[in-house]
C-alpha cells in the first residue's frame, strides 16, 4: 500500500485574517509592529484591529526581547508613538507599561478610552512625574482611569524610595473615578517593603469615595484598621499585607 502525500507551499500571506488574528494573539503587540508594520496594507489593517490593541503591553522583558535593544528603545519606541498609536488610540482600554516608555507613550495622543492601567519598576522621580502632568492630570487620570496597578521598584537608596503614603495621597487626589487600586512591588524582599503607615499620612488627603477594590502593604494591624475607619465607604474586596506583627 503506497500512500501519496503531497506538499503545499503555503505562504503566510496566504493565510486568512482570521487565523492571523490567533496567531497574532499569542505574540506581543510590540514585535507584530516591530515585524510587520507597513509590509503591505493588509498586514497594517491586521495590525489595528482591535482585538490585538484593546489591551498594549510595552515592558522591559529579563531576556532575549527586542525591547531591549537599544535601537528599538530611541527608534522602534518614536515610530509607535508617531505612527502607530495615533491611528489606534480609540481602541486601547488599557496600558501595560515600565518607567522607561511611559512618559513618551502617554503623551503620543489622546487615548479616550483608556480605562486601566498597569505601571511597573517606578522610582521616586517617574512617580513625581505622574502626579505633576497637567495634561494627564487634568484629562484621562482625572476622569477615565478605573484601575490603576503600580509595581514600586526594589529600593536602592533613599534618593529613589518613596514613601507609599505619598504615593496614595497623590493617587486619591488625582484619581477621581479610581474603582480600584493595586500597589505592589516589582521585587519583593524579605527584609524590606513598601508599606503604609497611617503615622506618615494627612488624614483629610486619605479617602476615595469610588473606590472598591484595594490591595497594598501596610505596617501594622493598627494600620488596617485605619482602612475600614469610613474613608473608603464603597470598598468591597481587600487584599492587604500587614508587615511588621509585634
Amino acid at each position: 500500500m503506497f500512500m501519496l502525500i503531497r506538499s503545499f507551499d503555503v505562504n503566510f500571506n496566504d493565510l486568512p485574517d482570521e487565523i492571523l488574528l490567533m496567531i497574532f494573539q499569542f505574540l506581543n503587540y510590540v514585535d507584530i509592529v516591530y515585524s510587520f508594520y507597513n509590509l503591505n496594507d493588509r498586514f497594517n489593517r491586521i495590525i489595528h484591529d482591535p482585538v490585538l490593541t484593546r489591551c498594549f503591553k510595552l515592558v522591559k522583558k529579563s531576556c532575549n526581547h527586542s525591547y531591549q535593544n537599544g535601537t528599538f528603545s530611541n527608534m522602534m519606541l518614536n515610530r509607535l508613538c508617531l505612527e502607530i498609536l495615533p491611528l489606534i488610540d480609540d481602541h486601547i482600554h488599557e496600558f501595560i507599561l515600565d518607567s522607561s516608555s511611559m512618559q513618551q507613550i502617554l503623551h503620543a495622543t489622546f487615548y479616550r478610552n483608556l480605562a486601566h492601567l498597569s505601571l511597573s519598576d517606578l522610582r521616586r522621580e517617574t512617580i513625581e512625574w505622574l502626579f505633576t502632568d497637567e495634561k494627564l492630570c487634568r484629562g484621562v487620570f482625572r476622569n477615565q482611569i478605573q484601575t490603576l496597578r503600580i509595581k514600586l521598584d526594589d529600593i536602592d537608596d533613599e534618593a529613589t524610595f518613596c514613601p507609599i503614603s505619598y504615593i496614595c495621597e497623590n493617587i486619591f487626589t488625582v484619581f477621581h473615578s479610581l474603582l480600584s487600586l493595586e500597589l505592589d512591588e516589582s521585587a519583593p524582599s524579605i527584609d524590606f517593603h513598601h508599606e503604609l503607615s497611617f503615622e506618615d499620612i494627612r488624614v483629610d488627603h486619605f479617602r476615595c469615595s469610588t473606590l472598591s477594590k484595594l490591595k497594598i502593604n501596610v505596617s501594622s494591624f493598627e494600620d488596617c484598621l485605619h482602612l475600614f475607619d469610613g474613608r473608603f465607604d464603597q470598598l468591597q474586596s481587600v487584599d492587604i499585607n500587614v508587615c511588621r506583627i509585634r
